[in-house]
């Protein structure tokens, strides 16, 4: 049980340290995708403006030259959404379903992996403990077993090993029961 404890443990620390390689992944993912989302609502308030003055030549510049390639089929599928008249139209295209960050899509399978993994960690550690219980349990079986020996009365022997007895067939079972790592 002791073993088997040890064992556990080590699942825990190798699951809690995979939990945290990937949140600090999705940390490094998410930076990037806030700092491409806020370059895409820089050019969207460009464009915008550029729209309201009627430059179109600098429009024309800016939808060419500046707008990432990924964010363009965006911009166009809330430009034909009519936000100016239709009032269900997404205020801006950081709003639309067409919106596509890949580095924040990263970072949340990422959180996602990491939580998954600090699940296993907290389940691997219930392991770790159960057998813990169980050792002191198989400890405890050994203390009436030698301390029975030390009564006169036949009765107090009996009572002390069937104790144990009882004990060591419960810790027993519930061993059986636990995963072997």
């Amino acid at each position: 049980c002791a073993y088997q404890s040890a064992r556990w443990s080590g699942v825990q620390t190798i699951y809690f340290a995979e939990s945290n390689a990937a949140r600090t992944e999705a940390g490094a993912y998410a930076a990037i995708g806030a700092q491409i989302a806020a370059y895409d609502a820089s050019i969207t308030t460009d464009l915008i403006t550029l729209y309201f003055e009627q430059d179109w030549d600098a429009l024309k510049f800016l939808a060419d030259r500046l707008v990432r390639e990924e964010y363009l089929p965006t911009v166009e599928a809330w430009v034909n959404a009519n936000p100016l008249e239709n009032p269900d139209a997404p205020r801006n295209p950081l709003e639309m379903p067409e919106y596509e960050n890949q580095p924040l899509d990263d970072a949340a399978a990422l959180m996602e992996t990491s939580r998954q993994k600090t699940d296993l960690a907290k389940d691997a550690n219930q392991q770790s403990d159960s057998y813990v219980l169980l050792t002191v349990l198989f400890a405890s079986v050994l203390f009436f077993a030698g301390i029975s020996s030390k009564f006169s009365a036949k009765w107090l022997q009996y009572a002390f090993l069937g104790f144990g007895g009882l004990l060591f067939t419960s810790a027993l079972i519930v061993m059986l029961r636990q995963p072997i790592h």
